[in-house]
């Protein structure tokens, strides 16, 4: 994410639009969990489980995006290559918001369905322990998944910039013999 995030050129305009609305998200979850606050109001179930699945989306999306580009930051000195960032496309960057948005309102979703914000001393770790045996299993088959995909899209990205590399170089091979042929 750090070629395409460095440099809005490569971000198209509907790219750009949704990482704008999910950087709101963000903030308008700061204000949800202000709300959440059970010593200011008190909510039933039925809203708090959409509450607690919006702030498990908008944690996630920026946990993962400010994790990938950690990484992509690292990736990139170390190998002082910029081809070697695990994100190099816009369909990578799509899957990745997609990713992030189902894993996040799934974990959200569970921890209000299992009221887990509610639980205090002992019962709080043993309700937290519960709701890791639901998510964990969610975040590998997801993330599997998305891994999976994501290789696939960086392998058609990576056969795509070589083909245009070598067009590349048969039209300079092609100007450089055209050259030579008329000195």
């Amino acid at each position: 994410m750090n070629r395409i995030s460095k440099d809005n050129k490569y971000l198209s305009e509907n790219l750009r639009s949704m990482l704008f609305i999910f950087a709101c998200l963000v903030v308008f979850s700061g204000f949800l969990c202000m709300i959440l606050d059970e010593h200011w109001f008190q909510f039933p179930a039925t809203i708090k489980v959409p509450l607690y699945t919006i702030v498990g989306m908008s944690v996630c999306f920026a946990f993962t995006f400010s994790l990938l580009d950690v990484v992509n930051v690292w990736l990139v000195h170390c190998s002082g290559n910029e081809n070697t960032s695990l994100v190099q496309s816009q369909d990578q960057v799509h899957l990745i918001l997609l990713t992030s948005i189902v894993m996040g309102a799934c974990f959200g979703m569970i921890f209000g369905l299992m009221d887990v914000e509610d639980q205090r001393g002992l019962q709080l770790r043993d309700a937290l322990i519960q709701d890791e045996e639901y998510c964990i299993p969610v975040g590998i088959i997801l993330g599997g998944i998305s891994g999976m995909y994501n290789q696939a899209l960086l392998s058609q990205s990576k056969k795509h910039r070589r083909s245009s590399r070598l067009d590349f170089n048969d039209e300079t091979e092609e100007i450089i013999s055209e050259s030579d042929r008329l000195l």
